[in-house]
Formats: structure tokens, C-alpha cells, sequence
């Protein structure tokens, strides 16, 4: 009853087995360029994340910790550079910081991009190729907003692209739309902005939160989950092209 890693083709043939050990093994994501995964693993009271080659060997230690980590996968970007999110120390008010990390396993380097008390994470790269920039869901304050800022060059600042109770910002595949919900009035909104924070769109409205929104590959649709009162998911396909 643990859970583990497995890559496959396409076509379902080479099914192999990465991970194989009594813990719970979760939320694997490709490197940049498919030559390796990393992915978090989790025992009873420590959370690990991990980088390991695609056959199985050579797994290394990206970062571990026992405090509050959340199930946001890891996201990989620009060849070496991991992006995470977590608790790194439990204040002595009782506050929570949970802040944004770049890691770099291979120079093994650390970059905190976030130091605010609250929640900030359900982070993603933008331009991750180059990564030029990264957008993030902060909560601080008692406000809710997504933030978009670059990592190189002049513009360091966190800008405001969204914010009355905006969470969960998904980037489109061309990485020029971001997808985010709200949850105001009683109602859930999906909605669309480029990377600005301008030329907002709404979706969709639903009475009820949106679960893991999505966009196709090709940026013409946005997929979403939602539970009926009858405890049933229906899974929702709307055309945005």
C-alpha cells in the first residue's frame, strides 16, 4: 500500500519501476529536458525531494525537511534549477512562512525568493528555458493575490498581476496566459490574464470551487473537476480559443 514511481511510453511498452521501498513515493515531474525526474518522497514524520536518472540510478538528495511541506509538486526548470516551495523554520508566534526556493542540486546552491509571514507557493516557471521569470500564489495579510516577478535582470520586484482572493495560477504552454480562480460571493471564477495582469478574461462561474484546472497542450481549452452534491466529480472541458 505505498505508493511508486513507474515511467512508461507512450504506447504503454518499457513500463519500468523507478522507486521501490516501504514509503510513499509522489508528484514525479520531468526535467527540462527528459533526462531525469524528480519527485518527493514521504515517510512518517520527514518529506524529501529527490533527483534521480529516468533508469532508476544515481537518486541524490535535493532537500528534506519534518515540517509542513504541502503536495505541490516540484518544478523543474532550466536544466539544473529546482523550483520549490515550503516552511522552512515554524515561528515562535505561531505564524506560518511558507516561502518559494530555487535549488540548484548540482551547484548546490539555494535561492529564497519569497520572505513573507503567510503562504506563498503553487509556484510555476514562466519562460522556463530561460528562467526569466516565475509566477505564485501569496496569501499575507489576510489578501490573496498572484504575483508575477523576474529572476534575472533589472526587475526584481514581486509585481501584483491579480489579486481579491486570486489562488492556484496554472500558465498556459506558450507561457504568454495565466489561468487562475477566485472564490467570492459564494462563487468560483475562472479567469485569464496575460503575464501583465492585463487583458483579463473570465471562463467560467460555477457555484462551487474549480479542482486542478488545467490548460491543453495547444492552449484552446481549459479542463477542470467539480463535485457534485451527490459526491460525484464531473470533468468539464471549455473551449477558450
Amino acid at each position: 500500500n505505498h505508493r511508486q514511481i513507474f515511467v512508461v511510453n507512450d504506447d504503454g511498452t518499457d513500463l519500468r519501476q523507478i522507486t521501490d521501498d516501504s514509503n510513499n513515493y509522489m508528484q514525479p515531474q520531468w526535467s527540462t529536458h527528459d533526462e531525469a525526474l524528480v519527485y518527493m518522497r514521504r515517510s512518517t514524520d520527514l518529506t524529501q525531494v529527490y533527483m534521480i536518472n529516468t533508469d532508476g540510478t544515481d537518486p541524490q538528495l535535493v532537500y528534506q525537511t519534518t515540517l509542513p511541506f504541502g503536495d505541490e509538486p516540484p518544478r523543474w526548470g532550466g536544466g539544473q534549477n529546482i523550483l520549490l516551495s515550503y516552511t522552512e523554520t515554524l515561528p515562535e508566534d505561531g505564524f506560518q512562512q511558507h516561502d518559494v526556493y530555487i535549488h540548484d542540486p548540482y551547484n548546490e546552491t539555494v535561492l529564497q525568493v519569497t520572505e513573507n509571514i503567510g503562504y506563498d507557493g503553487h509556484a510555476f516557471w514562466l519562460n522556463h528555458y530561460r528562467l526569466s521569470k516565475i509566477v505564485w500564489h501569496s496569501v499575507h495579510g489576510g489578501q490573496s493575490g498572484i504575483y508575477v516577478m523576474d529572476i534575472i535582470g533589472d526587475d526584481a520586484d514581486a509585481k501584483l498581476i491579480s489579486e481579491n482572493g486570486a489562488f492556484d495560477p496554472v500558465p498556459n504552454h506558450r507561457q504568454d496566459r495565466i489561468l487562475y480562480q477566485t472564490l467570492t460571493d459564494g462563487r468560483a471564477r475562472l479567469i485569464t490574464t496575460d503575464i501583465n495582469g492585463d487583458n483579463t478574461r473570465l471562463i467560467v462561474e460555477e457555484d462551487r470551487r474549480m479542482l486542478y484546472p488545467q490548460w491543453s497542450h495547444d492552449d484552446s481549452r481549459i479542463a477542470y473537476t467539480i463535485q457534485q452534491a451527490d459526491n460525484r466529480f464531473n470533468l468539464i472541458i471549455v473551449d477558450v480559443a
